[in-house]
């Protein structure tokens, strides 16, 4: 039988290379915006071979800006 790795939906899951990363991101005051954003928005642009990329709160917002950028609007 195969092992399987549970995910858990309602906690975090970080190893200590990412804690240390948050936890230095948290000290450096820059929550929202900032250079760890201006850095993965770069990463990702040139991951996904974009010459934009934009990060966002939630996908909530994502979905907004998507469809406000295709034109997509509220019906009058």
């Amino acid at each position: 039988m195969k092992e399987t790795q549970e995910i858990p939906l309602t906690r975090p899951a970080f190893d200590d290379a990412e804690k240390e990363l948050l936890i230095a991101t948290l000290d450096s005051g820059w929550i929202v915006q900032g250079p760890r954003v201006a850095e993965f928005e770069a990463l990702f642009g040139r991951f996904t071979n974009s010459a934009h990329s934009v990060a966002t709160s939630s996908c909530t917002t994502a979905l907004h800006l998507a469809l406000a950028r295709a034109g997509i609007g509220a019906r009058r």
